[in-house]
């Protein structure tokens, strides 16, 4: 990558998560809708025109669309704070849905070098946890 690139996509990221971070506190408001909002719009900020390409793609393809791995995860955040509000919001089933993804992205994030993110792999850990309790729920 060229360093104007870098520079953009590192500009990019940091509005990101002063988005993500608005949304937590819209979250802890109980203002969900705009909460939601708040991260579909950072969702396009981080993916540009290629958003619902991506959105519609495997985790690997997604990897290889997005090309950079803190923004990948950046965007497995992103799923993963949208599961948590849908589940608050009494949304279940897009919430599990959301969750799947976020952790499919944290994982490929994770292949992708960032391994050592403490924060990607606490968010790996407690993905894998609610999916285990999840189809421990639909089992019983």
């Amino acid at each position: 990558m060229t360093p104007l690139r870098d520079d953009y996509i590192l500009r990019a990221i940091e509005k990101v998560a002063a988005m993500l971070r608005a949304a937590l506190g819209l979250k802890q408001s109980c203002e969900y809708s705009s909460a939601l909002e708040t991260l579909e719009r950072a969702e396009e900020l981080l993916l540009g025109e290629r958003a619902a390409v991506i959105a519609a793609v495997d985790a690997a393809t997604a990897s290889s669309l997005i090309g950079d791995a803190e923004a990948l995860a950046l965007y497995a955040k992103l799923f993963a704070e949208r599961a948590e509000i849908q589940r608050r919001s009494g949304d279940t089933d897009s919430a599990r849905s959301s969750e799947s993804r976020a952790l499919e992205l944290a994982l490929e994030a994770e292949r992708r070098g960032l391994g050592a993110d403490d924060d990607l792999r606490t968010l790996i850990e407690i993905l894998r946890l609610r999916e285990a309790d999840g189809r421990g729920a639909q089992s019983s």
